[in-house]
């Protein structure tokens, strides 16, 4: 049996969108210290949207996924998205996952996620059976109670816009200081072609990188 990766497609926001999200990260974590409430956080690095999580994978299917989508986004135009205050999963009081929402006015994200849905069923991958819920994961709660208040100053909390122009298919390495996700492809709107570009390169061109399953 070959080797096998751990894969999901995604949309990034844009650098300015998810230095902000970042840092209310950053300030979430000071009032839950003082709270007590573990939490592991999501490294800036690392913020993302979860189209559709693969799971572990024939290495050498990654050319399968990215040529599916590559055909499937042909012909489809730019989108926005804005990032738009701040909850838990599955309640505030009994908080395991801290997010950032995400306001798809036009409808494109949730549009792409059926697309990703469709075209990985394809290839074997069964699809999700809980409805599609667009958000930024920032945190995962650990231990403790107290995530309203780490949550409240940034309910209602405008992180700003981005414009979706790719999907990117990723790889989540477990490292000894936590996940990081490496793009192994980047799925532009437009006419099919490989778009695989180099880790380093692209962070600097299309921002943070964001991770594993959200």
């Amino acid at each position: 049996m070959g080797d096998k990766k751990r894969l999901f497609l995604a949309v990034n926001l844009s650098v300015a969108v998810t230095r902000k999200i970042a840092d209310a990260a950053a300030r979430m974590r000071q009032t839950a210290e003082r709270r007590g409430l573990k939490v592991g956080w999501v490294a800036p690095a690392n913020l993302h949207v979860t189209l559709k999580f693969l799971g572990w994978t024939p290495a050498e299917a990654a050319t399968a996924i990215e040529d599916k989508m590559a055909a499937a986004l042909a012909g489809r135009r730019p989108f926005d998205l804005g990032a738009r205050g701040a909850g838990a999963f599955p309640t505030e009081s009994q908080a395991r996952v801290l997010w950032v929402g995400i306001a798809d006015a036009s409808g494109g994200l949730a549009q792409l996620a059926a697309v990703a849905e469709e075209q990985m069923e394809k290839l074997g991958y069964a699809r999700e059976t809980r409805p599609f819920s667009a958000h930024v994961t920032v945190g995962r709660v650990k231990e403790g109670k107290g995530a309203d208040e780490v949550l409240a100053p940034f309910k209602q909390t405008d992180f700003g816009t981005s414009s979706i122009r790719e999907v990117i298919l990723y790889e989540s390495q477990m490292r000894s200081t936590g996940s990081e996700y490496a793009p192994l492809a980047r799925i532009g709107f437009g006419p099919p072609e490989r778009q695989t570009r180099d880790v380093e390169g692209s962070k600097e061109s299309e921002g943070p990188t964001n991770g594993g399953q959200s």
